[in-house]
């Protein structure tokens, strides 16, 4: 009876192991993206324009590269609300609108951080 039991505890096991990998792995990014937009916050308080704008596209392409992990784990309308987000922040830091760069900034830090805590394992992301 015992023997039975094996194969399920792998299929669990693995199963566990895919998702405490892949909470690692949207950690990791959603870190990346906010330790980005602080640097742009910081260039756009300096008013280094060219460079906030460099690490904006830079940002903007990271987001770009990691979609088709994205739209696997995370819901469309969480991404698409964190991507509507980045578009205006770009579309601000082009314009070197500071003012309204910053509040800008500081959602898409939030919405990226709501990404990371949708896919954490958590009690109460498993009930």
């Amino acid at each position: 009876m015992k023997r039975f039991l094996i194969v399920p505890s792998l299929v669990l096991a693995v199963l566990l192991a895919l998702c405490i990998l892949n909470a690692a792995a949207l950690n990791r990014r959603t870190n990346r993206w906010m330790d980005q937009a602080d640097r742009i916050a910081q260039l756009a308080e300096q008013e280094r324009w060219d460079m906030a704008r460099e690490a904006m596209d830079a940002l903007s392409a990271d987001w770009e590269s990691a979609q088709d992990f994205l739209h696997v784990v995370i819901h469309h309308e969480t991404l698409d609300a964190a991507q509507v987000t980045l578009t205006r922040c770009r579309t601000l830091c082009r314009l070197r609108q500071g003012d309204d760069l910053l509040p800008e900034l500081a959602q898409l830090r939030q919405q990226l951080q709501q990404l990371d805590e949708l896919e954490r394992l958590s009690l109460r992301n498993i009930l």
